[in-house]
């Protein structure tokens, strides 16, 4: 039985060291820019993204069989309409989990004409599997912000984290429509 697990964890962080190079802690503790071409929200023009580091959670959260998590990591994704930085389009605060085999980004968009409070956050996550390196971004938007025809996309073969990164803006670019929630 030892040895039946103990081939199961180095089976697995040989497929997590697989990605290693795709998502790792120090890429985790900077900010990040890129652009997505051919905006819906920005009339076909390049749309400009910046995933601005903040904090990191001291928090560890502590498992039964021992093993531990580290908090979150703690962004905001600015996207802009020009490549300045300064004509800003909507401003979102976004979470980052990195996690062994796994890693998430929740994004948070707020309708602020909902007079329910709860129903006023949503989230829009993309789950990365670094074992496969496939990626996929799931987020129902308010009544009226999505984009009909929408297709939220999976990407398979992710090579970079700019990739990753650009594939999950380019996902909310084609399928939400920023303006409701500006």
């Amino acid at each position: 039985m030892n040895r039946i697990l103990s081939l199961v964890v180095l089976l697995a962080s040989v497929f997590a060291g697989q990605a290693q190079g795709i998502v790792n802690k120090a890429l985790l503790a900077q900010s990040h820019s890129g652009q997505v071409e051919k905006s819906k929200n920005n009339n076909g023009r390049p749309l400009y993204f910046q995933f601005v580091y903040l904090s990191t959670d001291a928090a560890t959260y502590k498992w039964d069989d021992g093993g531990a998590t580290h908090g979150s990591i703690r962004y905001r994704l600015d996207l802009y309409k020009d490549p300045a930085h300064k004509d800003l389009l909507l401003s979102l605060p976004v979470k980052m989990r990195n996690l062994i085999t796994t890693y998430y980004v929740d994004a948070i968009f707020t309708h602020s004409t909902y007079a329910d409070a709860a129903q006023r956050d949503k989230g829009a996550t993309m789950i990365f599997k670094k074992d496969v390196r496939w990626a996929r971004t799931k987020f129902v938007p308010h009544i009226g912000c999505a984009r009909e025809g929408g297709n939220w996309e999976r990407i398979d073969k992710v090579e970079s984290y700019e990739q990753l990164i650009t594939y999950f803006v380019r996902q909310l670019d084609n399928n939400v429509q920023f303006d409701c929630y500006r």
